[in-house]
């Protein structure tokens, strides 16, 4: 990061969740998707498995004001939001995840208590789609339906900054 003079991105070594905590984070050792706190990727005897310290997103952000954040936890999704509700209710950023039921069920939650939580804090979701043609990709947005089990999604509140709406 700092080769490219990115100064508004800094790294972490802990995850981020509802609590402070030390979890299981399974990493599996084959060609798959990513590592994940569920269930299922920790009864995988094939992958590896590490301690990693958890702590709310709060934490960290309590100084700064983001515009958009960008959640990718592989079912974690819904401990990392409560762990930002601080940051989320002074903030307003604009949030992008995926609504993945099945990985969010691995994790012990579900894409309804997902949606369910994020109309709590005042937020619409949409479903996000991106069609790639040659050396193009589009992408689209509409809002999510009940049907939307495994998307990406992005998640706007009415006071979610004009910078980061005006994108979408």
């Amino acid at each position: 990061l700092l080769g490219n003079r990115i100064r508004n991105v800094f790294v972490s070594n802990k995850a981020a969740g509802s609590r402070a905590e030390t979890r299981t984070l399974v990493v599996p050792r084959q060609d798959a998707p990513s590592a994940s706190f569920g269930v299922t990727a920790a009864s995988d005897p094939t992958s590896y498995k590490f301690d990693a310290d958890v702590e709310p997103g709060d934490n960290s952000l309590a100084h700064e004001r983001p515009v958009l954040i960008k959640i990718a936890t592989e079912g974690f999704e819904t401990e990392t939001i409560r762990g930002l509700k601080d940051t989320i209710s002074r903030c307003h950023p604009v949030l992008v995840t995926d609504l993945s039921d099945r990985r969010l069920v691995d994790c012990g939650s579900s894409a309804s208590e997902m949606v369910k939580l994020m109309a709590g804090m005042g937020y619409l979701g949409f479903k996000i789609t991106l069609s790639e043609h040659s050396e193009m990709a589009n992408w689209s947005i509409r809002p999510l339906s009940p049907k939307d089990r495994e998307i990406k999604a992005v998640w706007v509140h009415a006071n979610s900054p004009a910078e980061a709406r005006g994108q979408i």
